[in-house]
């Protein structure tokens, strides 16, 4: 803009020399109106300048206070900030301690709620717009625990009550199950008795049962069989009570076990007594009753085979008895052999069978074997014989009687044969006049339409004399 203005101004003085050349005298009074001109337009250059510098210094002045205004909002903004993380910090620590609190046991209860207190004046003004939120979450959290603690506290109370009277009632169930135990024992000493007994019964009974009669041998077993019924009912007695009462005598308490190499003179005497009511002592009994028991039926099955045997003893006993006798009987001459004759009559007089003799002859062949006679221990032998031939006569006599009635059949089957040729032969003869009588007989329904009553009557005694 200077540069612009200094031309104008060489062009204006270079107006006024061409005009002072030719005009003369009016040179002076351009030079002064020129001068004014510049100065005062040196003087609007100078005002523009500094109006141009007023507004350079508002512009900048504007700008430092933008920039002061926007670092002073940085600021405010990064205090925001800083003051939001600490209120989210303090928020976090007083929720931690609330977490627990919520978790708390009536052990850790006055402990959390101390350490909520300490958190809360720590940190609570430091929690800014979330301060209710923040009491209202603590009251809650606090009235919660205090329910669940206390509620923690009543069940804990009724558990223990549970437990008192679970435990009363185990030692009750104790009690009745060594009671139970102890009356066990004594149906076990019981039944265990009556087996000793059984035992001695059966064998003073094999002993005694070597006898000649039946009968003998039933009174000889009357004892073993009265002990045999009470050792068995003694035992039935042990079975049912440990059927009733096995499952309460469980409860009894099991012998407490200690470790090897580790156990005390007093800790062995109290494993060696027995007598505790353990529940091994219980098991114990239950082998005893077992043991008893197989002990029991295994006297009786003895007992039972040895009364079978000495029974089928005194039946050959007997039985060798009444052959001693018999054979004695028929011994005439008493020289302990029986001979043709004896044993003819043996069969006579026992059977009455007369003894054919070539029969008599093949037995003494074969059991004397060429002996005088057959001897009493062979005997059985000349009652088998006997039996045979008895069996062979009696064969004899059913074949003669089968052809006998055989015999009678023919005859009667003969006249039989007779009788019906006869009625045949009458038959045959007889056809011409039945079928004369058909005939008449079917032309009877036609006539009966013309013929009057006494002549129907007549026709018809006519046919019934053909």
């Amino acid at each position: 803009q200077q540069s612009w203005q200094q031309q104008s101004w060489q062009q204006q003085s270079w107006g006024q020399n061409g005009k002072g050349g030719k005009g003369g005298g009016g040179g002076g009074g351009w030079q002064q109106q020129q001068q004014q001109q510049k100065q005062q337009q040196e003087e609007m250059n100078r005002k523009r300048m500094a109006e141009q510098q007023a507004r350079m210094a508002q512009q900048k002045a504007q700008q430092e206070e933008m920039q002061r205004k926007k670092a002073e909002e940085q600021r405010k903004q990064m205090e925001d900030l800083r003051k939001k993380q600490a209120e989210q910090k303090a928020q976090m620590a007083i929720r931690q301690v609330l977490n627990k609190v919520k978790l708390a046991t009536p052990e850790t209860f006055d402990k959390l709620k101390e350490e909520l207190a300490q958190s809360l004046a720590k940190e609570f003004e430091n929690c800014g717009a979330q301060k209710p939120k923040i009491q209202e979450e603590s009251d809650k959290a606090l009235e919660q625990a205090s329910t669940k603690v206390e509620a923690i506290k009543e069940k804990r109370l009724k558990d223990e009550e549970a437990k008192r009277e679970a435990e009363r009632k185990r030692q009750e169930a104790i009690g009745k199950a060594v009671d139970l135990l102890a009356e066990l024992e004594g149906l076990t000493n019981d039944a265990e008795t009556a087996a000793t007994k059984l035992q001695a019964a059966g064998a003073t009974f094999v002993k005694n049962a070597d006898v000649d009669t039946e009968a003998k041998v039933d009174k000889a077993a009357v004892s073993v069989e009265k002990a045999n019924k009470q050792a068995a009912d003694k035992v039935a007695a042990c079975l049912e009570f440990l059927k009733e009462n096995t499952a309460a005598m469980k409860v009894l308490p099991p012998i407490g076990m200690k470790p090897a190499g580790k156990q005390t003179e007093e800790t062995k005497k109290e494993e060696a007594d027995e007598d505790k009511p353990t529940l091994q002592k219980m098991q114990k009994i239950q082998i005893r009753v077992n043991t008893c028991k197989a002990g029991v039926d295994k006297e009786t099955k003895l007992f039972e085979g040895a009364k079978a045997t000495a029974k089928k003893r005194a039946v050959a006993r007997q039985q060798m008895a009444k052959v001693k006798t018999v054979f004695s009987k028929y011994n005439k001459t008493k020289d302990g052999v029986l001979k043709k004759q004896e044993i003819a009559a043996f069969a006579k007089g026992e059977y009455k069978f007369t003894m054919p003799a070539d029969a008599l002859d093949s037995l003494l062949q074969v059991i004397a074997a060429g002996g005088k006679g057959v001897e009493e221990a062979q005997f059985h032998r000349v009652k088998a014989a006997v039996g045979l031939a008895r069996e062979k006569a009696m064969d004899l006599k059913r074949k003669a009687a089968r052809e006998e009635r055989e015999k009678e059949l023919a005859e009667q089957k003969e006249k039989m044969q007779v009788s019906i040729t006869k009625v045949q032969d009458a038959t045959k003869a007889a056809e011409p006049q039945v079928t004369e009588v058909a005939a008449q007989a079917q032309k009877l329904p036609a006539e009966a339409k013309t013929l009057k009553s006494p002549a129907m009557l007549a026709r018809a005694d006519e046919i019934q004399a053909l």
